[in-house]
């Protein structure tokens, strides 16, 4: 069995070295779901904080769901139709410069619950129209026959990621501050569009 998995991973660490472009945008992906990971509990502890309402933080939440539910469709004619990799970029820049704009107003006291829903509306949007062109440039990229061996492995490391990233955010907020916590998030979306680039 360890021999096994031990191939399989042998056979990963190939199909990542013979596609440097595929790599590149799986440790992008990966850096951007850190990132997501850590903002989601940071986001929810500054609207509490700001507003003392589990409510309000409730709202947050709903916010957060919203576009998924409403640009889920279009988003899937529009990367039909338009560049992938352009779609994906302005979903990495757009996200990161949202997110960095909130850390710096929160940073400086001048932040209301109304530019925190209205910048986790706007970042919840991008990414609703960045996800479907992320799904299909993968087989732009790499072999469609390789495509089913990554998968699962990917699927994995991603959780692992949102896992890690889930687990220090609180103990990020309490050593180094909830704006710094957001701005990590930022500058995630930014590796990630550099990588892209």
């Amino acid at each position: 069995m360890e021999k096994s998995e031990g191939n399989k991973a042998s056979s990963l660490i190939m199909i990542l070295k013979n596609n440097p472009k595929y790599s590149l945008f799986q440790l992008a992906n990966l850096i951007s779901r850190f990132g997501d990971s850590l903002d989601s509990i940071a986001f929810g502890w500054m609207v509490y904080d700001i507003t003392k309402s589990a409510l309000s933080m409730s709202l947050f939440f709903l916010i957060n769901v919203l576009p998924n539910l409403i640009f889920s469709l279009p988003s899937g004619v529009i990367a039909d139709r338009k560049s992938n990799k352009k779609l994906i970029l302005i979903g990495y820049a757009g996200r990161g410069l949202v997110v960095l704009a909130l850390s710096l107003l929160y940073a400086a006291k001048l932040i209301e619950p109304w530019m925190i829903y209205t910048g986790t509306f706007i970042n919840s949007t991008l990414e609703t129209f960045s996800m479907p062109a992320l799904s299909a440039i993968i087989p732009k990229i790499i072999d469609k026959k390789l495509i089913a061996k990554t998968t699962g492995y990917f699927s994995s490391i991603r959780s692992l990621v949102e896992l890690l990233g889930v687990s220090i955010a609180g103990v990020l907020i309490v050593a180094i501050g909830t704006p710094y916590v957001i701005l990590i998030d930022a500058f995630t979306f930014f590796i990630a569009f550099f990588i892209i680039m």
